[in-house]
């Protein structure tokens, strides 16, 4: 955030990238909470 609390392009960018990888760690969490292999579906 700049000083005026309006979000920068590179701050974008990081909230993308976690929320990318928090869905993959949740997929792969739920891949093994089901006994499957990965589906080719998804």
């Amino acid at each position: 955030m700049d000083s005026f609390g309006q979000p920068r392009p590179e701050d974008n960018q990081s909230v993308v990238s976690r929320m990318q990888k928090k869905y993959w760690k949740t997929k792969q969490v739920f891949i093994k909470a089901t006994g499957k292999k990965e589906d080719e579906h998804l």
